[in-house]
């Protein structure tokens, strides 16, 4: 049944009371459902599996005691659960070989670890987590923590992890996504090519004392995918590589004037950028966007655009994301006319004549247009707005078609 927990709680020298839980195939255990060891022998680790490794369930596996854990490669230990260390007791790993704990781990107590490596290859965020008020601290032979490829691995609390010269490893393919926790510690963080990083802080990723990442070392590849994923006004942080390679999500789900992502600094795309919900701030002078020869950018939507100026590299055609968030406006008038302007606009160029540096920007204002020469009029422009603009400009002298939406 769910939410049932069974105790091995043996108190004679030797304790096998853990068989029934990686030896019995008829014996299933429910999402919630909690295997708690409190014996004073260490359960049997060496090549071992519990609970069933087909299975959905998302089982707990609370060690309720103080205890050494030990295996030696290839025979390794696969938990198809959470592993919980409860009550602040304290789990030692020693000697090499990979721990699988499926579901991560957590709890009120420590994890101390001087060989081998915890993997996490969960792919469920909802339930592949890591929290709890304790602290995982590497030291030895250890490899230190492991999100490897396909895994999704969900920050669910603040986090400390430690040891100055180990790490906590996201693989290519591998997804961890922080919320709005903080994982610190001397340990050192790195998010490899491929590798996604989901970003819930207001401040983004930094070099300093904020943000999502704060542990004592932290490299962020420039081949990684970058989700900002606030429920609130974000900035990007000081850390985000300046030359994506990888990509950028924006999924700032916030209400209206609380879901913009402001960049901390400049942005050269060389890989892809998407657009689902939340606007993104730039400026043309330290805040700078710029999309390279064959990136992409694809989604922007009216919940999703640039907000600010966006430069484009190449010649090929390339749909600017523009937009402004909308504003009221009035048409002087008998009777006045009431209207908003602003949301997603997107400007389009196709049909280049060869390569240059593109800059466009959609403006909610009067564009004057007393400043319109009348020969643009003569050569067919039919009706100019008093309450939105595009500007486009180039470097060099490439022409282009220009579409407005």
């Amino acid at each position: 049944r769910r939410h049932t927990r069974l105790q091995g709680d043996w108190s004679s020298d030797v304790c096998s009371s853990d068989l029934f839980v990686h030896t019995n195939p008829f014996i299933k255990f429910k999402t919630g459902s909690i295997f708690e060891w409190s014996a004073p022998t260490p359960f049997e680790s060496a090549n071992k599996t519990y609970f069933d490794t087909s299975s959905h369930e998302q089982p707990i596996f609370r060690i309720s005691r103080t205890m050494f854990m030990g295996s030696a490669a290839p025979n390794h230990t696969f938990i198809n659960g959470f592993v919980e260390v409860s009550n602040g007791n304290t789990l030692y790993i020693q000697n090499s070989g990979n721990r699988y704990f499926r579901d991560g781990f957590g709890g009120d107590g420590n994890i101390i670890m001087s060989g081998g490596s915890i993997e996490i290859n969960g792919k469920n965020f909802t339930h592949t987590r890591i929290n709890g008020s304790g602290a995982v601290f590497l030291s030895g032979n250890t490899s230190g923590i492991i999100i490897p490829d396909q895994a999704k691995v969900s920050l669910t609390s603040d986090y400390a992890i430690n040891g100055s010269s180990f790490n906590v490893a996201v693989h290519p393919g591998g997804k961890l996504h922080c919320g709005n926790y903080t994982l610190y510690g001397s340990a050192n963080f790195l998010l490899t090519s491929g590798a996604e990083l989901g970003i819930g802080s207001s401040e983004g990723i930094s070099n300093g004392s904020t943000g999502n990442i704060q542990t004592a070392g932290r490299s962020f590849d420039a081949g990684s995918i970058y989700q900002y994923n606030g429920s609130f006004n974000q900035a990007t942080g000081d850390a985000l590589p300046q030359h994506i390679q990888g990509g950028i999500v924006l999924k700032n789900t916030g209400t209206s004037g609380n879901n913009q992502i402001t960049l901390t600094k400049g942005l050269l795309i060389s890989g892809f950028m998407e657009f689902n919900q939340g606007i993104l701030i730039t400026n043309n002078t330290d805040k700078a966007l710029c999309f390279n020869t064959n990136s992409n950018s694809a989604g922007a939507n009216f919940q999703s655009y640039v907000a600010g100026p966006v430069k484009k590299i190449g010649n090929t055609p390339f749909a600017f994301p523009t937009g402004k968030p909308p504003v009221a406006f009035t048409i002087p008038g008998d009777p006045p006319v009431n209207g908003f302007a602003g949301g997603y606009r997107p400007l389009e160029i196709s049909n280049l004549s060869g390569t240059d540096t593109f800059l466009a920007e959609y403006i909610v204002a009067n564009p004057n247009i007393w400043k319109i020469k009348k020969e643009a009029f003569d050569k067919g422009l039919k009706q100019i707005s008093n309450c939105e603009y595009w500007n486009l400009s180039r470097s060099g002298y490439t022409r282009a078609d220009v579409t407005l939406s």
